[in-house]
């Protein structure tokens, strides 16, 4: 099976809008697990683990993992996250299909 990695925006200083950020991404992962791919969701991983671990932790172990995946989805509403910047920088470094929801 092919696996895919959900990136996208995740932090904000409100929490239903972190709320609403996870939820984008789980539509976007039910999505994918439905068209036969093993999923990567780093927002159902490990939601609302910020108040425990500096965030640079989370994002250093997701851009590891993008070397494993056969695709990244970007969903809409990305281009104010930092984070998912870095996360389409990486996959294209390392040749990876980006998929632009």
């Amino acid at each position: 099976m092919k696996i895919a990695y959900v990136a996208g925006p995740y932090r904000s200083k409100w929490l239903v809008k972190r709320v609403f950020n996870i939820l984008c991404a789980r539509r976007i992962a039910i999505k994918y697990w439905k068209k036969g791919y093993i999923v990567i969701c780093p927002h159902m991983n490990s939601a609302f683990f910020d108040r425990y671990c500096d965030d640079e932790i989370f994002l250093q172990a997701y851009l590891e993992l993008i070397q494993f995946v056969d695709l990244v989805v970007i969903p809409k509403k990305w281009k104010n996250s930092t984070g998912t910047k870095i996360e389409i920088v990486r996959a294209k470094e390392l040749d990876k299909k980006v998929i632009f929801e």
